[in-house]
């Protein structure tokens, strides 16, 4: 009997050894596996706490953003602080337009000039490119040298396969002790309220409005017609579009800007949009610039000095 019961003792130790390491294995791996769960919970969570921070650094105003961050691409139509950082942007470099965080057709005309006075692609979207130029060109200066006299004249800013701009700068009148904000003001006002009596053609009638589609006729004919949409005006500017059947062609904008420099009023006058060879004709043959001297120094100067 002595054999039996030993053999038996031998049994139970070598089984409850088994036992014991079956359980020790079975709580290691326990043990490994509600970490790795931990960790890939944690890892799980992470890019949500990741993009809600990001979210909320693409909301915040581009002024207050972490350098790192990349702007917004901003476009037509598009509100929010993005856009009244753009505004604001736009405006301390020259190119005023209403901060109002609504991405219309005014500050769309301020972006294209903006971006023709950098020498970036002037399509009216702010990327990236045109962030970096906003927050890394200098400011204007409050005190600036005196002007010299203006050139009296039109001249080629851009042309590529794309683009075709010019520009044109003429004196209307000395302005020597008046108040520049009030006189330009009064002076666009007028401008735009009795257009056809001092503009060079007719056919838009008396009174210009924004998003008026009209005629106007170059050589103050029936015959030839040069149909645009007034798609822009300002406290001191308005911004014509040319449409279908226009003689330059079609999705051409030119500007119209009644500024003071030094004790000068000038009229500024700045085209740009798709290429075309009348386009560049107009300014290579001197004709744009016997129009819109025309307009400056008879129709817009009868308006400050009649005769």
């Amino acid at each position: 009997m002595t054999r039996p019961t030993s053999l038996r003792m031998r049994l139970i130790a070598v089984t409850a050894a088994a036992v014991t390491a079956l359980t020790g294995l079975d709580l290691a791996n326990a043990s490994s596996g509600n970490a790795a769960d931990s960790a890939a919970r944690a890892d799980t969570a992470a890019p949500s706490t990741r993009d809600a921070a990001g979210r909320a650094a693409m909301n915040a105003d581009p002024a207050t953003r972490p350098q790192t961050t990349r702007q917004p691409v901003l476009r037509t139509g598009m509100q929010g602080p993005a856009v009244r950082s753009l505004q604001r942007l736009l405006t301390a470099h020259g190119h005023p337009t209403d901060v109002d965080g609504d991405f219309g057709p005014r500050t769309q005309a301020a972006l294209i000039a903006f971006q023709h006075k950098a020498g970036l692609t002037a399509d009216g979207i702010a990327g990236t490119r045109t962030w970096r130029a906003l927050q890394t060109a200098a400011t204007p200066t409050t005190a600036q040298p005196p002007a010299p006299a203006a050139p009296d004249t039109c001249w080629t800013s851009a042309d590529s396969s794309t683009d075709y701009a010019y520009r044109c700068e003429f004196g209307i009148h000395p302005v020597s002790g008046r108040n520049s904000t009030a006189l330009t003001r009064a002076m666009l006002t007028k401008a735009t309220t009795d257009f056809s009596d001092h503009f060079p053609f007719k056919g838009c009638g008396q009174v210009l409005k924004e998003g008026q589609v009209c005629s106007l006729l170059p050589l103050n004919v029936q015959m030839v017609e040069a149909p645009v949409k007034v798609i822009d005006i300002g406290p001191d500017y308005f911004v014509l579009m040319s449409l279908p059947g226009h003689p330059e062609g079609e999705d051409r904008s030119i500007r119209f800007t009644i500024h003071v420099a030094g004790n000068q009023l000038r009229l500024g006058v700045h085209a740009w949009g798709k290429p075309s060879r009348s386009a560049r004709a107009s300014v290579d043959t001197g004709f744009v610039t016997h129009v819109w001297g025309t307009y400056a120094q008879q129709g817009l100067r009868s308006l400050i000095a009649p005769k």
